[in-house]
């Protein structure tokens, strides 16, 4: 991986077919779970493609090649707190936020965002960047760009399903449940707990039962439910 590095920052991260293929072989060796710790810290891997991502046109091979690797790297759960302390997690948030309505990449950053959320040491870091406000808004823009009621726009809206997911991971730990109530977790939750779709239903079910538990202020264990982390993706 080290000589991929090499190759793409020859090139200065642009937009061609040598960068390009030496993406793709990174994301190929990036498929296999063998190699995700390894390759998460060798020299150079995460510098390159974070120089890739913050330099790539929206919807560009290089973004969409460098997303889909970093993707399948926060897929073991060993890569996902050194991933938090390397400031992945701002980098994301960042995507979340700027994304268009014509985005081809988000769905890969949410992902990361739900792996990154499903383990309980990053919650509360990632509440205090503003992970579950990038959710939200997600969930949000779809409702503020159409006249559909918003249960039925999170139906028709598979990253708004996963923006639920990582609601439902931060809402896992004691110390979200008040910021997540006060960035208005609650009434989006609502709405989307009302939608027909079952899948739809049953993570914001799980956000309102988190939430409950936190609302208690309860000294006690909490058995909170936190959503699945999801696998990777194909190049």
């Amino acid at each position: 991986s080290e000589c991929l590095v090499g190759v793409i920052a020859s090139e200065g991260c642009a937009d061609t077919d040598t960068v390009n293929s030496a993406l793709n072989c990174l994301t190929n060796l990036a498929s296999h779970t063998a190699n995700r710790v390894a390759m998460l810290r060798a020299e150079g891997v995460l510098g390159v493609l974070v120089r890739v991502i913050r330099g790539s046109e929206p919807n560009s091979k290089p973004l969409r090649n460098s997303l889909v690797t970093l993707t399948n790297l926060s897929c073991h759960k060993e890569n996902r707190v050194p991933m938090m302390s390397m400031g992945v997690a701002d980098l994301l948030i960042t995507l979340t936020l700027t994304a268009g309505s014509d985005s081809k990449h988000l769905e890969a950053v949410l992902i990361m965002l739900v792996n990154l959320s499903s383990v309980e040491q990053c919650r509360v870091p990632l509440v205090q960047s503003g992970a579950a406000e990038a959710a939200l808004a997600v969930v949000r823009s779809f409702h503020a760009t159409s006249s559909l009621p918003l249960s039925d726009v999170c139906k028709e809206s598979k990253n708004a399903e996963i923006s639920l997911k990582i609601i439902q991971n931060l809402s896992a730990h004691h110390d979200t449940g008040d910021a997540l109530l006060h960035q208005g977790a609650l009434e989006v939750v609502l709405e989307c707990a009302s939608s027909p779709d079952l899948k739809l239903s049953a993570v914001a079910a799980g956000v309102l039962s988190n939430l409950a538990l936190y609302a208690k202020a309860s000294p006690e264990p909490l058995h909170e439910k936190a959503s699945p982390e999801h696998g990777g993706l194909d190049g």
